[in-house]
């Protein structure tokens, strides 16, 4: 319980209120008008995002976005109380399960997700609690709740081989309660939502179709470097410890070693440009979590200090991840009320970002026209897309508007490793500093860039002559 109360604190201190993402928005829009089967191909998520909002109206709070943010937080801590329950039941050690959960649930990508309206966080977290009612016996209620994790995002079937950790024993009625389970939910909800699901907005139809078409343009060594990047991400001082658990624990946990590495490999499909830092990874953080907290136990064992100052450096990096993170979504928000209050800034002038357009477009700034300004690899990947075209950027920068640039290139923590990766990726799909300018001085080689001050995001007018 007080494991429970104090991540949830944590999570809740990380922010509220913010959103920047083009994706985020939209939840949000639609969370907002409590539509249910739009967009069903993540369906589990907007039910519990509609359900918590309905919720806060009750007690007077009609914020769908703190809403949403406080969901996410609850069901994220559910799951890290799940995962808890799993380690407990699997060696019935209370120490190893208590390392194990808080290094899951503060592991950056758990973290940050916990409080940013989209539904990655939620797929691991359901499936967590799914997996533990499982090995507790209750197959039926278990299987439901894997069911709403995989109407959630179908990466929830990745989930799975966490399930392998604990031997047991399949008979008829274990089986026919799983597919009980899951029938009545899949296919209960499948009944009003499979057209939506298949052919509509966000269908699985048209995300395979971007993934085959992404497949087409990527640099190989881009997939394995953003698979690796989503672990070191989320665990960066942690990560040599996968050396030591192949040296000294090959043997004796070679059933959990096997495990691994079978997860390691379904998941490398999944490093792809939509990976978002690894949150598709994310279902395969438990067991590595649990690798880890093998070793740190052991650590703990022969030498306190060193588990003690590793322990602070894996939570004070977390913690400056996700709180600068944090901190530049606020700046950019900020930014963008600034720029709509602005009365030197005239209406229906066009701003180049890198960021999502529709926050600035439909929440923040409504009176501005937002265009996204993609790198060499992102046009590519655009104009592979149906129904997507890129903006015709001469036409606009020659328009009589006023043209505006915001300069948020390596703002994160993020983006200097994304730098030192970029080199081996020939600079696929990075947003690194200078890409706005450079975009604006080929179609205008003469243009100037006049710095806005008083902008906590670095703002410029562009001038072409």
């Amino acid at each position: 319980m007080l494991l429970a109360a104090g991540l949830l604190l944590v999570y809740l201190l990380s922010g509220f209120g913010v959103t920047i993402s083009n994706d985020a928005l939209t939840n949000i829009e639609q969370i907002s008008k409590m539509d249910l089967w739009h967009r069903s191909s993540h369906f589990g998520f907007h039910f519990l995002g509609i359900l918590s909002f309905a919720l806060f109206k009750l007690i007077g709070i009609n914020d769908a976005i703190a809403s949403t943010q406080f969901m996410l937080s609850l069901v994220s801590v559910t799951g890290v109380v799940a995962l808890f329950r799993i380690v407990l039941l699997w060696r019935k050690d209370l120490n190893l399960a208590l390392i194990v959960a808080l290094i899951y649930g503060l592991s950056s990508n758990v973290w940050r997700f916990s409080v940013q309206n989209e539904y990655h966080v939620l797929v691991p977290a359901i499936s967590l609690v799914a997996i533990a009612l499982w090995l507790h016996g209750k197959q039926l209620l278990g299987s439901m709740f894997l069911g709403l994790a995989i109407l959630t995002s179908p990466f929830a079937i990745f989930s799975l081989p966490l399930v392998l950790i604990q031997e047991n024993k399949l008979n008829w009625r274990v089986i026919l309660k799983t597919i009980a389970g899951l029938v009545l939910v899949v296919g209960a909800v499948g009944l009003f939502t499979y057209k939506e699901t298949l052919q509509g907005e966000w269908s699985y139809d048209f995300v395979l179709q971007y993934y085959v078409n992404t497949l087409k343009i990527t640099n190989p060594i881009r997939v394995l470097s953003i698979w690796f990047y989503g672990y070191l991400r989320a665990f960066h001082v942690f990560i040599f410890l996968l050396i030591i658990f192949l040296i000294k624990y090959r043997k004796s946990e070679k059933r959990l070693l096997l495990i691994c590495l079978l997860g390691l490999f379904i998941h490398l499909p999944l490093a792809l440009p939509e990976t978002r830092y690894g949150a598709y990874q994310m279902t395969f953080y438990p067991l590595l979590a649990i690798v880890f907290g093998l070793v740190l136990q052991k650590l703990h064992q022969l030498n306190r200090s060193y588990f003690v100052i590793l322990s602070g450096l894996f939570i004070l990096l977390s913690s400056f991840i996700v709180f600068e993170e944090r901190g530049f979504q606020r700046s950019l928000r900020d930014s963008y009320v600034q720029m709509q209050n602005d009365s030197s800034i005239a209406d229906s002038s066009i701003v180049f970002m890198y960021k999502a357009t529709r926050p600035l477009s439909i929440k923040y700034a409504p009176r501005l026209e937002g265009v996204s300004v993609y790198s060499g690899y992102q046009e590519n990947l655009v104009n592979s897309l149906i129904n997507h075209e890129l903006p015709d950027y001469a036409e606009l920068i020659r328009s009589d508007k006023q043209v505006y640039l915001i300069e948020s290139g390596v703002s994160l923590p993020d983006d200097y490793l994304k730098l030192i990766f970029s080199k081996f990726t020939k600079n696929q799909g990075a947003k690194l500093k200078g890409v706005g300018i450079k975009k604006v001085k080929e179609i205008c080689p003469s243009a100037s860039f006049e710095e806005i001050q008083g902008y906590s995001t670095t703002l410029y007018r562009v001038n072409c002559d």
